[in-house]
């Protein structure tokens, strides 16, 4: 597949129905948005224009200017609206706008192949009926692979009825290969053509392919054996992505041997755990209640690890066969960590490179550092743009990065906003293929449209910083914070989003992540780091980043100024109660309400729940005898304990399940405490706000080993006491101390005097403290029961002579807690 066709570039490459650029190009931002301002307005003065008529008259000049943008649509309507939104300088999922900063822009391309996970249902299918050269591709590999299976590989991608479906290696893995292969050429098609490959395990036999030193048949084969060879040991082990550096990786799975290696280093801060299942399922409990990143990969088996072993003699003998031939272009390894160099891609490499470890990072940095400075993931999913970013970041290399398609958008629109980011970042591709047919003759633009008098290249960035000059740091974060909202709706494609949503809850993962980066860049002039929005995961959370560094601070909480350890009598300062949260028996679910059960002295005992499963009619006896039985009728008992808003949190439905009553109770009521106080959780992400939790075990749920499917892999976070006051830092974002107390009925009072001793000591500038209980079975009456320790009614009655017991109840209460001397300065109310 390495030899184009005749014709390529200059051939109509995709359909009438997708969506057309408008190419605009100028010296400076203000002639840019000035000019897109004047197309609007003669497309609107000229309704008989066709979209195709006017996408060739600006052709010509769509790439001579420093500032570009290309606006992508259907019809004339939408384009309009996508060079109003420029001209209005709002963010659109019409319109990709950029900059070219220096000489090194639109620099020698890197061509980069991803390995399995970046596959999806239905990935490719609609380009296999808007582009005849992309189908014209995957049918020769179609044709080539039917040597090996009795499937057609056209069947799979469209999830035809019959065909298998996209889930086992021995298929994600040949249609992955196909795809990618047939991407790359497209993209070639379109101008794009690459100064290097490199390939990420299974993405390497796609770049051996597109280099041509793998034949198309031999391509096939190889890529079917591997798939195969690894499926025979599906459901044996696991792959985990994990957010740490190597080193920490490594440290931690000491412990267990050849059970658990690193098969992935994929960036400075990203690698790939693989083994066996039930030491990855470990690892993962522990990272996640460590409040650490992860990411199964889906796969369901050990790639690069000690099980590969087993299946390599097969492995051998099926590919003895290959004959590779010589790359018509450098190839970069990711199983050697550099460039291919002379090493032959026999069978002997191929088993080698199943085997051994990726060292993708070492191979981008080789890369780069050979002066490569835009790299395209050629894939259905960008996985690796992130791992390319920040190992650039880390080199000091500038580059450009772009995906092609992205999940659940595989269609030549997507690919066309992919091409579209790399013609304004200073690439320079062939349009010709895409506006086949574009006759610009009938259409008159207006003269000069894009040379504005008051061009000065002006940036975004300095209106922006204009703008927020001398406002108060409330008014720079909320203006901040539509602006970030509009553009991450603008990369989902949905408008805007909720300031206060995570991230990950409104659907944007780590490529548009990437784009939000991108998008953010320009009306900022901010070189985020790659990692931002996961770093500040809401747009609120990251518009308190944005204007810290806009005003030329570090980016961290607000409220830290003055919270120094050594603050003279730090020591004999009070400590402040700012606000107060609960949920207890008898409907309370405020302080106010609690207040009034007192005034009123309310009876809140009540009979036991009947929505938790308990079997009370069978397990209740009078008497105190009896294995597993229960004498006490009444309890406290919370309304509504089973309830949980797990979307709010950004936490999955099975998660949600496996999770301990108690840490979801504890999650709602700190956000009911920091409303009542009326400061907004993302302004205190990266703050020292400590947490401490009085909690004790309660019998939730199975033990890990005992899980089933709906909750394997959740159950150890969501059941260890230790995570209950973890999953509040973690959701927030704090950075201080975090502990729970299990010191049986004192816990509640220890974790207040913990958090007041935190911060005394200056460990702490905020404090979350108090304690919850909730009983999710009636092992606690049983083992009450058999000591003869519970009062029948569920009542106490101190000092009385009719004393016979005390009573279970249930609740969660939390204060938040400052010194004085800081609330007063801060401006928070005292109680």
């Amino acid at each position: 597949m390495a030899e184009e066709s005749p014709n390529q570039s200059t051939s109509q490459l995709f359909s009438s129905a997708v969506p057309l650029p408008w190419l605009l190009s100028a010296g400076g931002v203000s002639a840019l948005r000035t000019g897109a301002r004047h197309l609007r307005d003669a497309v609107l003065a000229n309704p008989s224009w066709l979209p195709r008529q006017v996408a060739g008259a600006l052709a010509p000049a769509g790439g001579e200017g420093t500032y570009r943008a290309v606006l992508l649509g259907h019809s004339l309507d939408e384009l309009a609206d996508a060079a109003q939104a420029l001209a209005a300088g709002e963010p659109s999922s019409g319109c990709v706008e950029g900059r070219i900063e220096s000489q090194e822009d639109g620099g020698e391309v890197l061509f980069v192949f991803p390995g399995h996970g970046s596959q999806w249902e239905g990935m490719a299918a609609r380009l296999l009926e808007e582009s005849p050269l992309f189908a014209e591709r995957m049918g020769q590999f179609d044709r080539a692979l039917a040597a090996y299976v009795d499937w057609s590989l056209l069947d799979v991608v469209r999830g035809t009825g019959g065909a298998p479906p996209l889930i086992g290696a021995d298929v994600v893995q040949p249609a992955l290969v196909a795809t990618m292969v047939s991407l790359a050429d497209l993209w070639r098609s379109c101008g794009i053509r690459p100064a290097a490959a490199l390939g990420h395990s299974i993405g390497e036999i796609a770049a051996a392919c597109f280099s041509g030193a793998l034949s198309l048949a031999d391509t096939a084969r190889v890529s079917m054996a591997w798939g195969a060879a690894q499926e025979r040991l599906a459901g044996r082990g696991e792959m985990l992505s994990v957010r740490l550096p190597a080193a920490q990786v490594e440290e931690r799975l000491a412990r267990w041997g050849d059970r658990l290696v690193v098969a992935a280093l994929n960036g400075p801060r990203s690698v790939v755990v693989s083994g066996d299942t039930a030491a990855v399922a470990e690892l993962h409990g522990e990272l996640e209640a460590e409040g650490i990143r992860t990411r199964k990969v889906a796969m369901g088996l050990a790639s690069h690890s000690p099980q590969i072993d087993e299946v390599l003699p097969r492995l051998r003998e099926e590919l003895d066969g290959v004959r590779p031939g010589r790359p018509s272009l450098p190839l970069y390894s990711s199983f050697l960590g550099g460039p291919l160099g002379e090493q032959p891609l026999d069978a002997g490499f191929w088993c080698r490179s199943l085997r051994g470890r990726i060292d993708f990072e070492p191979a981008v940095r080789a890369a780069l550092r050979d002066g490569l400075r835009v790299s395209v993931e050629v894939g259905p999913h960008p996985l690796l743009t992130s791992g390319v970013q920040e190992t650039a970041e880390e080199l000091g290399a500038p580059v450009t990065v772009s995906g092609t398609l992205w999940r659940g958008d595989g269609g030549a629109g997507r690919f066309l906003a992919s091409l579209a980011q790399l013609h304004v970042a200073g690439v320079t591709p062939d349009w010709g293929g895409v506006l086949a047919g574009a006759d610009g003759a009938q259409v008159q633009l207006p003269q000069g449209m894009f040379e504005a008098d008051d061009d000065d290249s002006t940036e975004d960035a300095g209106s922006l910083r204009e703008r927020l000059a001398g406002l108060p740091h409330a008014v720079r974060v909320t203006l901040l914070r539509e602006l970030v909202c509009a553009h991450a709706g603008a990369v989902l494609g949905v408008g805007t989003v909720e300031a206060e949503l995570p991230f990950r809850a409104s659907g944007l993962d780590s490529v548009r992540a990437v784009e939000l980066r991108r998008r953010l860049a320009a009306p900022t002039g901010l070189a985020l780091p790659s990692t931002a929005a996961f770093d500040h995961p809401t747009p609120a959370a990251l518009a308190g980043y944005l204007a810290g560094l806009l005003s030329g601070e570090s980016g961290a909480d607000a409220h830290e100024e003055a919270a120094a350890a050594d603050v003279p009598g730090a020591g004999d300062d009070p400590i402040a109660v700012v606000a107060v949260g609960c949920r207890f028996p008898g409907g309370v679910r405020s302080p106010e309400d609690l207040w009034q059960v007192l005034v009123n002295e309310s009876d809140v005992v009540g009979d036991l729940p009947d929505d938790r499963g308990w079997d009370i009619g069978g397990r209740y006896s009078a008497e105190t005898t009896g294995s597993g039985t229960f004498i006490q009728r009444e309890g406290g008992f919370l309304d509504g304990a089973g309830e949980f808003d797990a979307e709010f949190f950004g936490i999955a439905p099975r998660e949600a399940l496996a999770m301990d009553p108690q840490q979801r109770l504890l999650l709602e009521t700190s956000w009911e405490l920091f409303e009542r106080a009326g400061i907004d959780p993302a302004t205190l992400k990266g703050s020292r706000t400590g947490v401490y939790v009085g909690a004790m075990p309660m019998d939730y749920g199975p033990r890990a080993s005992e899980a089933g499917d709906s909750v394997a892999g959740h159950v150890l976070t969501g059941t260890t006491g230790s995570v209950a006051s973890g999953r509040i830092s973690y959701v927030y974002g704090f950075e201080g101390p975090a502990v729970t107390v299990d010191t049986a009925c004192s816990s509640s009072l220890v974790s207040l005097h913990l958090a007041c001793q935190s911060l005394r000591q200056g460990e702490s500038t905020l404090a979350v403290a108090g304690g919850v209980t909730v009983l999710p079975t009636l092992s606690m009456f049983t083992e009450f029961t058999r000591q003869r320790a519970l009062a029948p009614d569920g009542r106490c009655k101190a000092f009385s002579s009719s004393a016979d017991g005390f009573g279970l109840a249930e609740g969660v209460g939390l204060v938040l807690l400052e010194r004085l001397s800081d609330a007063r300065r801060r401006g928070h109310r005292v109680l």
